[in-house]
């Protein structure tokens, strides 16, 4: 509402210019995305931008049409990784602060990202720690400050309208218990616990406890559900994101053709590269030749797991490889600030 606020303020209540705004986000975002992979990845990281920013402009260009609060939660999170890259190119205080900003921004618009200050900070302090390097502790101290600065005026104007504390918006009650209950083994949001008078939540003792503690004595009366909430929690979020299920079937084909290479014959290998990359080809274009989206395609592993092997096959197998050969697996370069993006979600 506040973006949308400035762009009336300075435009006028134009709606097709919120939209227009909305789509030049978009085109920053994936004209970018060859700079970021190249920072991380080099001359393969750059292709791999081209080819990522190219299907994100082309996927998202439709959305631009209406609007909607993504295009400004994944500028926020842009935002974020850029300021990072700079914050660990160019070690002044104003990187810091810029990096502090951008926090304040990110959670501004987006409440569940509270956890990414957090995650930072550890994984930065920890780095930290094992190399013996404490400078980034004052730095840090800088970065809590901007963001606080940043957070600061919204927190003071919603206190005082509510006429109790508010730090940021983030709907906690919705997300913690309505997902964390006895209907959400599907890993899926199910408020219908509020139409129950016993509920567990209900109870005297624990209706009026703070609401992660609500959740930690949940789980802790039912523990049995908590890998399975936290497993298909798991797996429903990452259901529509083809890349993903893609990357960890490669980091399967990878394990699985090394072991074959080491001990059979060349044409052994040859055969099984070709046969899992067709299979491969076949799992990323099913959707298309179908004509549906991907995560219709699939949501009969969300619907009923326990009938589905798909997505239990893939993620043991990766599991599997990265516990056996984790030298290898390791190697593999994943960026801190992606890292911590994705703990956060």
């Amino acid at each position: 509402p506040l973006f949308i606020g400035i762009i009336y303020k300075i435009f006028g209540v134009h709606p097709l210019i919120a939209k227009h705004i909305q789509l030049i986000l978009l085109i920053i975002i994936a004209s970018f995305l060859p700079w970021i992979g190249a920072f991380f990845w080099g001359r393969t990281g750059f292709w791999s931008g081209f080819v990522a920013g190219t299907l994100y402009i082309s996927k998202y260009y439709g959305t631009a049409d209406v609007i909607l609060t993504e295009p400004l939660i994944t500028f926020s999170i842009f935002l974020v990784i850029v300021a990072f890259i700079n914050f660990n190119t160019r070690k002044i205080r104003f990187s810091s602060a810029l990096l502090g900003l951008s926090l304040g921004i990110s959670l501004l618009v987006k409440g569940s990202l509270i956890f990414l200050p957090f995650l930072l900070a550890a994984g930065m302090m920890w780095q930290a720690y094992r190399q013996k390097s404490f400078g980034v502790v004052k730095r840090l101290v800088i970065v809590g400050a901007s963001m606080t600065v940043t957070i600061l005026p919204w927190s003071t104007y919603a206190s005082i309208t509510a006429g109790h504390l508010i730090i940021l918006s983030t709907q906690g009650e919705a997300v913690l218990l309505d997902g964390n209950n006895e209907f959400s083994e599907d890993g899926g949001w199910h408020p219908e616990w509020r139409h129950d008078d016993e509920h567990f939540y209900k109870r005297e003792e624990i209706s009026e406890l703070p609401l992660p503690i609500r959740v930690l004595k949940f789980y802790s009366s039912h523990p049995e559900l908590f890998p399975r909430i936290f497993k298909d929690k798991l797996i429903n979020a990452f259901t529509p994101f083809l890349g993903v299920w893609i990357i960890l079937l490669l980091v399967i084909i990878d394990y699985w053709s090394s072991k074959i290479y080491q001990f059979f014959n060349k044409p052994a290998y040859i055969i099984f590269m070709l046969v899992s990359l067709l299979a491969l080809l076949m799992f990323i274009t099913l959707p298309f030749v179908l004509g549906i989206a991907a995560d219709k395609l699939f949501a009969f592993s969300t619907n009923n797991l326990k009938d589905s092997l798909v997505f239990h096959v893939v993620l043991l197998g990766t599991l599997t490889a990265v516990a056996i050969d984790r030298k290898t697996m390791l190697s593999i370069k994943f960026p801190f600030i992606l890292v911590i993006f994705f703990l956060n979600f």
